[in-house]
């Protein structure tokens, strides 16, 4: 992910666009979720990214453990932070 933001910064690419998140909406049954998100999509989908039950970042979330006994609560935050980041891509 550091060669990845590395890159985008050169803003040389033209086939990547990394777009900063601006907002999520998670998936609790029957509250309007799956409108929401093929609303965005519809409306604008060079704005928007859409992932429907995305599992990259619930692994990323359960990779130090439920109680951090794999590695450190910082650690496990950088995760995910880098596979949000690559998903923004």
């Amino acid at each position: 992910a550091d060669r990845a933001r590395a890159y985008d910064e050169q803003g040389k690419s033209t086939t990547a666009k990394f777009m900063k998140p601006k907002g999520f909406v998670f998936n609790v049954s029957r509250c309007g979720s799956t409108l929401v998100a093929n609303s965005l999509i519809a409306m604008s989908p060079e704005r928007n990214r859409v992932y429907s039950e995305s599992q990259p970042p619930t692994a990323a979330l359960g990779s130090c453990g439920e109680e951090f006994e794999h590695c450190s609560i910082d650690k496990a935050a950088a995760l995910l932070r880098d596979v949000v980041y690559m998903m923004g891509r």
